[in-house]
Formats: structure tokens, sequence, C-alpha cells
């Protein structure tokens, strides 16, 4: 229900359900969209953490990687948005987006 609600930029609805599916089950696919809706908000401290916990929960989404380096590029901690590219490229060396935000 989350995504739907995201989708149809219902963002305060969206939440209500990332939030009701972490309290019934955490796992890591909630937390990186719950995530991804505060980068949206551009609450960033707040998607740095649901990023962070997405990986605690799943450290093999490669996606989780990226966006948390691109929040940290935008707080402007470079050194740990380095460092979050590199993990995601001992996940998948071959994705593309990885190469084009390191550059």
């Amino acid at each position: 229900m989350g995504l739907i609600y995201k989708n149809e930029n219902n963002l305060e609805k969206a939440l209500y359900h990332y939030n009701r599916s972490i309290d019934i089950h955490p796992n890591a696919a909630s937390y990186y969209n719950k995530a991804s809706l505060f980068e949206r908000l551009n609450r960033l401290d707040l998607a740095k953490i649901n990023y962070e916990k997405a990986i605690e929960l799943n450290p093999y989404v490669v996606n989780s990687y990226i966006n948390l380096a691109v929040v940290n590029i935008k707080l402007k901690n470079f050194t740990a948005a380095l460092n979050y590219f590199f993990t995601a490229l001992k996940i998948d060396n071959g994705d593309v987006r990885i190469y084009y935000n390191i550059g």
C-alpha cells in the first residue's frame, strides 16, 4: 500500500503504511522505501538512518548503498559516500550507476 500512496503523491499515507509494515514485520524493503520517501521530502538525515537500517537487514542490495551514498553526497559527507560506492562495487562491479556517481 505504501508504494501505491507514494506513487499517488500521498506521502503521509505512504509513510503510515511503511511504518505499519515495519511494525508488523521489520524488513529491508520497507526501510528502503521509507528512506526513499524521506529522501524525496529532502529529510536527508531520516533517509540516511533508514537506508542504514535497510542495509543492516539485507547487506546485499546494491541500490541501498548507491542511494545512501547519494544522500551522503547531499549531506556533504564525501568520504562516507565514496565508501558506500566502493561497497556497492563489491556487490555488483558491473553496475554503471556506481561508476557514474564516483566519476
